[in-house]
């Protein structure tokens, strides 16, 4: 019975190492995007106070993102810990949701919430289409990590009753 939750846990540790590798993908994506927009015609925005923290800069505010971004990819790469990768992962998309619920709050009328920056600038795509993948992206990432955090509780939970 020991060996058989050994294999439950090894199985979901390779499963969430391809999570943790896709979602770092993702966040250097993300990342390398926001970093875009310091670049092209459109940064004159960037020296405005950000829409939510008024008293930041949107370069402050965008800066500090994509530095918790990298940092979390870094992480991902470098903790061994599923537990800690899964919730520092759901910590930073947290953040995230905040933002976006704090600018749908106080802007409901904005039809999107410019998280990447000015991505669509660089792509052609339009902005809402790139607000859809940022929320995928995010929502994808929450619950990959919920998941993770769930199912390991769970393997290891039954290991400690089995011994």
């Amino acid at each position: 019975m020991f060996s058989r939750s050994q294999g439950s846990l090894e199985k979901i540790e390779n499963k969430s190492s391809f999570f943790f590798y896709t979602v770092a993908v993702l966040l250097l994506f993300t990342a390398t995007a926001k970093a875009m927009s310091f670049f092209g015609n459109n940064t004159r925005y960037l020296s405005e106070p950000d829409p939510l923290f008024n008293e930041f800069s949107s370069f402050f505010v965008t800066s500090l993102a994509i530095t918790l971004e990298i940092v979390v990819v870094i992480c991902l790469f470098l903790l061994h810990s599923v537990q800690v990768k899964a919730f520092l992962l759901l910590w930073l998309s947290t953040c995230f949701v905040g933002y976006r619920i704090g600018i749908w709050y106080y802007y409901p009328t904005w039809s999107s919430c410019g998280c990447m920056g000015s991505f669509s600038e660089w792509t052609g795509l339009a902005e809402k289409t790139v607000d859809q993948i940022s929320l995928f992206i995010l929502i994808f990432m929450i619950a990959g990590s919920i998941i993770t955090i769930i199912l390991n509780y769970i393997v290891k939970s039954k290991k400690l009753f089995l011994v």
